[in-house]
């Protein structure tokens, strides 16, 4: 029998972090499925002997921030992930930087009720909103065309002002959009079976417009794969990430959670929380282990 959950996850820095969350998904999901996709190129994994369900993604992708290398690798890592003889019935995409606030009968309960292929947050960005927050913004990533920022300033880790050129005249033809296939935005981080994944991947070889458009805009990563996935109506989407984010600090990055955020994600339905960081305190990792047990 195939295992009922799996794992792909996808990092690039803070190996001893990540090293705990794939040894807490062995003890909660009893050493389960899980594709590793780690960029070499960016930091070494220390010399470890992993256990068998544990499998690193071959030819690893060179994956930059906003960039379709994101999209690239998440594809590369289910591929080979339902290439595997042990493939689960259904995956979690997973960072580093992530961790679970649930135990795992809660989670496997939750993500069995329904029967659905995909849970995935997603909006359809809607030109005739494009005017209002957030909606704005969504067109802006996903229905313009974006300058990206040079290597210098990806280099220096800096900000770059978004600048947004609107498709108009002749020039909307080359948007891979229509009728049948709206824009579709949402998280990253998702969870899918199977059947999606035999899609996506289909999709990917076969109807190459979406990802040369997507090649070319910034943030593809939370639009690609919800784009194919959305506008499928084969699959039964639950319209959910099951994550917990706290995006008060009013920046682009979540904020880093710690032992007083607990209550809230305890709170919460979700069954994993992000940003957590290791070099900031181990005490959030020892008190969920708690109550994930």
């Amino acid at each position: 029998m195939s295992a009922p959950l799996g794992f792909i996850l996808m990092t690039h820095s803070n190996s001893q972090q990540s090293l705990r969350l794939v040894n807490r998904l062995n003890a909660m999901f009893n050493f389960p499925p899980i594709m590793w996709h780690h960029d070499f190129s960016k930091s070494a994994l220390p010399e470890a002997k992993f256990s068998s369900n544990v499998n690193f993604v071959r030819n690893p992708v060179r994956a930059q921030r906003a960039e379709f290398t994101l999209v690239e690798a998440e594809l590369r890592s289910m591929e080979q992930m339902y290439s595997r003889p042990d493939a689960p019935d259904r995956f979690v995409l997973l960072s580093g930087q992530d961790y679970p606030i649930k135990p795992a009968g809660q989670i496997l309960a939750d993500l069995q009720a329904g029967n659905f292929d995909a849970h995935m947050e997603f909006t359809r960005v809607r030109e005739d909103l494009k005017d209002a927050e957030p909606m704005r913004m969504l067109y802006k990533r996903h229905l313009c065309f974006n300058f990206p920022p040079p290597p210098l300033f990806r280099w220096l880790d800096r900000s770059w002002p978004m600048f947004a050129l609107r498709y108009r005249g002749p020039f909307r033809g080359l948007l891979p959009f229509s009728r049948e296939l709206g824009c579709c935005v949402g998280s990253q981080w998702f969870v899918a079976n199977r059947r999606v994944v035999e899609y996506v991947l289909e999709f990917h070889r076969t109807k190459r417009k979406l990802a040369r458009y997507y090649q070319r805009t910034m943030f593809p990563d939370e639009a690609y794969v919800q784009t194919i996935v959305g506008n499928a109506p084969q699959l039964k989407i639950n319209n959910k990430s099951w994550r917990y984010v706290d995006w008060s600090g009013g920046t682009s990055h979540p904020k880093i959670l710690g032992v007083a955020d607990l209550p809230k994600m305890q709170a919460s339905p979700a069954h994993f929380a992000r940003k957590f960081n290791m070099d900031k305190g181990a005490e959030i990792f020892d008190r969920l282990d708690e109550v994930t047990a």
